[in-house]
């Protein structure tokens, strides 16, 4: 009896870890960012789970919302718009936090293309189609977190 006792709290911790990781990997953590004075909202994707999954699949994101995407070490980086529902601005950051390189208005129906940074960056931030020039952001602009 005590044996199966032992194996059954084994178990039922063993699920629960289960669950609270998948609670989790549910949830990505938020920040607010800065560009000059402007301000965004980002979910941090910081894991390859959250990297690869993106926007896809949402309906869209608010004026003042974006995803930072935050890699280890500097690198080329390529996106493309598989399974996204609206078009984007992308904003590759160097390790310094200053924008390289801004992709505007790539829609959805470019996929399967591919967009990079051409020159090794840390971070991604998509936003809204058009923000960046509704914004007046611009390469050499810092990126402040």
């Amino acid at each position: 009896m005590r044996r199966l006792i032992i194996i059954g709290i084994i178990l039922f911790l063993g699920a629960s870890a289960v669950f609270l990781q998948k609670e989790k990997d549910a949830q990505t953590e938020q920040r607010t960012i800065r560009i000059g004075d402007r301000e965004l909202l980002v979910e941090i994707a910081d894991t390859l789970r959250f990297q690869i999954r993106g926007l896809s699949g949402r309906p869209s994101l608010g004026e003042r919302e974006g995803m930072l995407f935050v890699y280890e070490n500097p690198q080329v980086l390529s996106f493309w718009m598989k399974d996204m529902r609206f078009a984007i601005d992308i904003i590759w950051i160097d390790g310094n936090g200053i924008i390289v390189r801004i992709a505007a208005n790539v829609s959805p129906d470019t996929f399967p293309q591919t967009f990079s940074s051409m020159v090794p960056v840390q971070y991604v931030l998509e936003v809204p189609a058009g923000w960046a020039e509704r914004h007046g952001v611009v390469a050499g602009d810092r990126l402040v977190w």
